[in-house]
C-alpha cells in the first residue's frame, strides 16, 4: 500500500461515507482509500464478521478495519480500543482521517488526534451530534450539511449525497411481480425493529394495495422471512424483502415508490428531499435531531409525522391513507453538490 496517499474513512452514518469514497476513488485514482468500521451494529448481535458495513465499503475500499469499538460511556473498554486504532494508525501512516460521526467516528477521531493525523469531521444533522461536538474544537477541518451552521471556522459543504441518488438506473435488479404501486419501508442499513414490527402487523393490509420493498436490516432478517413464507402465494409474490437493499436499488425505489416509510435519520430525508417521494416518517423518540429533521423535510418534499408513542396498527394505515390525500403543492429544492465540496476540502490535505 503507497502510504504516502492512504486516507482512512470512518464514521457511525454508512451513506456519506459511501457517497464520499466512490467520489474519492473516481476523481483519484492513485490514492488508497482504508474504512474502519464496527463489527457489531449492537451489543447483542450475533453476526462477528462480514458485516454490512464491511460488504458495502470492501467494493470501495482497498483495505477494510472491522473491529469491535465500545461506546464512549463504557469507559476503559472504549479507551482502550482508542490506543488499538491509533497503533493501527500509526503503523498505516495515512494522510488525513475523516469521520461522519457516531461513536464509531469519535474513537477514530480521537486516535487520529492523538497521532497528529489530520482530522476533518462532517457533521450531516442540523446541530452537532455528541462525538463531532467533541472533536470539532481539535480537528483540521469541520464540515457542515446547513448554511446556519457554517458559522466561525466551519466550512460549509452541503450533504454528501451517493452518486446513484443522482443518477438512478433505468431498471431495479429486484424481481417485482405486480404492476401495483410501491410501497418502500426502510430502516436505514440497520434497519428499524420498531417500525419493522409495526409493519409485521398491518403486512397483509397493505400487501392488498401495493407491492412492498422491505429493507428489514440484520436484527429483523429472519422474522421477515417467517412472515413472508406465511402469506399466501399471490401476496408473497407482492412482499421483496432483503436486509440491506444495494444503492442502485434503493436509489431506484426512491425514486420510483409511490411512498415511502422510513424513520427520520439526517441521510434518509436528505434524499427524500432530493427525490420529493411522499414519505411516512416515524422519527426515534430519544432523537431530537431526527424530529427536527422531518420537520424539516415537510418543507421540501410531501411528509407526513407520526411519532412513536402515537404509533399503533390503527394509526399507521391512517397515516399511509393520509399519504394518499395530501394536496399537491410547490416544494423548496435543496443543494445537490455536497459530495464534491467535501471531498474538496478532503483531497486538500492530500
Amino acid at each position: 500500500m503507497n502510504t504516502r496517499r492512504v486516507l482512512v474513512i470512518s464514521g457511525g452514518h454508512l451513506s456519506p461515507a459511501y457517497a464520499v469514497a466512490k467520489d474519492l476513488k473516481q476523481r483519484e485514482k492513485t490514492i488508497s482509500l482504508v474504512f474502519i468500521g464496527r463489527r457489531r451494529v449492537f451489543a447483542s448481535a450475533e453476526q462477528t464478521s462480514n458485516s454490512i458495513e464491511e460488504q458495502i465499503m470492501c467494493s470501495l475500499c482497498n483495505y477494510t478495519h472491522i473491529i469491535d469499538i465500545p461506546r464512549p460511556r463504557e469507559g476503559i473498554a472504549f479507551i482502550r480500543s482508542v490506543i488499538s486504532i491509533a497503533q493501527f494508525l500509526s503503523s498505516l501512516r495515512p494522510r488525513v482521517v475523516v469521520s461522519f460521526g457516531g461513536y464509531v467516528g469519535t474513537a477514530v477521531g480521537i486516535a487520529a488526534i492523538i497521532r497528529g493525523i489530520p482530522l476533518v469531521i462532517h457533521e450531516q444533522t442540523h446541530s452537532f451530534g455528541m462525538g463531532n461536538a467533541a472533536l470539532r474544537y481539535l480537528a483540521s477541518a469541520v464540515c457542515v450539511s446547513y448554511e446556519d451552521m457554517a458559522k466561525g471556522r466551519y466550512i460549509y459543504t452541503g450533504f454528501p449525497l451517493r452518486y446513484e441518488i443522482l443518477h438512478p438506473p433505468d431498471k431495479p435488479s429486484i424481481p417485482f411481480l405486480s404492476s401495483r404501486p410501491i410501497l418502500y419501508v426502510t430502516g436505514g442499513t440497520t434497519g428499524a425493529v420498531f417500525v419493522n414490527d409495526l409493519f409485521f402487523r398491518v403486512a397483509r393490509v397493505l400487501l392488498t394495495r401495493y407491492v412492498i420493498a422491505h429493507q428489514t436490516g440484520l436484527v429483523s432478517w429472519e422474522k421477515a422471512t417467517m412472515i413472508r413464507d406465511m402469506l399466501p402465494i399471490e401476496l408473497k409474490n407482492r412482499y421483496y424483502i432483503a436486509p440491506y437493499i444495494d444503492p442502485p436499488d434503493a436509489s431506484w425505489l426512491l425514486h420510483n415508490a409511490k411512498f415511502v416509510v422510513s424513520r427520520a435519520g439526517a441521510n434518509s430525508v436528505y434524499e427524500l428531499a432530493v427525490t420529493k417521494t411522499p414519505s411516512l416518517l416515524i422519527p426515534l423518540p430519544l432523537q431530537h435531531e431526527q424530529k427536527v429533521n422531518a420537520e424539516w423535510l415537510a418543507f421540501y418534499a410531501p411528509t407526513v409525522l407520526l411519532h412513536q408513542k402515537d404509533a399503533s396498527d390503527k394509526t399507521f394505515i391512517k397515516s399511509i391513507n393520509a399519504l394518499e390525500s395530501l394536496p399537491k403543492r410547490e416544494y423548496l429544492s435543496v443543494p445537490i453538490d455536497g459530495t464534491k465540496r467535501l471531498c474538496d476540502v478532503i483531497l486538500s490535505y492530500l
